[in-house]
């Protein structure tokens, strides 16, 4: 953020300094002669549209690095949330282990004990993602939230069943494809949390 405040200061100093040279150079140089007048006043005008242009470069680099200030901060938010996730979908595995181990004792389930896994709010800024963090993190997270709401999706259905195998292989297979998801995610995402 220093090298945004930097650049942009630095840019409206130079356009500035620029204003104030030629406007106190068009004024003094009233009474010089013809030729110098113009001389000075020509290398005026050139140096003002020097400095035009460098301020131009200078906020172009200034807007880039804030660019990159968002996007390091995006990705530590999405980082958190991630980190949020993979906590819960553990809990829900581990839960899950608990109860197939006691189903497998004899106990009879009353009902699962694993619920769904809440979508991360960073998933409504799929613009901003697209934009700072790129396409291919974009289509990364896009492929952990069907994963979610593929892993929700069972859980809806095997709510109420108590005997069922097949959905505890099935949360299985999703609890997996959601973990593996979130790797993939965090693997994608951890390039933009690295300080500069």
């Amino acid at each position: 953020m220093r090298l945004f405040w930097m650049a942009w200061s630095l840019a409206v100093l130079l356009v500035l300094a620029a204003i104030g040279l030629s406007a106190w150079v068009f004024a003094a140089s009233e009474n010089w002669s013809d030729l110098t007048r113009i001389v000075s006043r020509s290398a005026c005008g050139v140096g003002l549209l020097l400095a035009f242009v460098g301020a131009f470069r200078l906020a172009v680099l200034a807007t880039a690095s804030l660019r990159f200030v968002l996007a390091q901060n995006l990705a530590a938010l999405i980082v958190m949330e991630l980190d949020e996730l993979r906590q819960n979908a553990e809990e829900n595995a581990i839960a899950l282990a608990r109860d197939s181990m006691a189903h497998s004792k004899g106990r009879v389930r009353d009902e699962w004990p694993v619920g769904t896994l809440p979508i991360p709010r960073f998933f409504g800024e799929r613009n901003e993602i697209r934009k700072l963090l790129g396409p291919a993190t974009q289509e990364t997270l896009e492929q952990l939230l069907a994963s979610l709401e593929n892993y929700n999706q069972i859980v809806h259905a095997v709510k109420g069943q108590e005997t069922n195998e097949n959905a505890v292989v099935l949360l299985w297979q999703g609890i997996w494809a959601v973990e593996s998801k979130l790797k993939q995610a965090a693997r994608e995402v951890a390039p933009f949390c690295l300080a500069n």
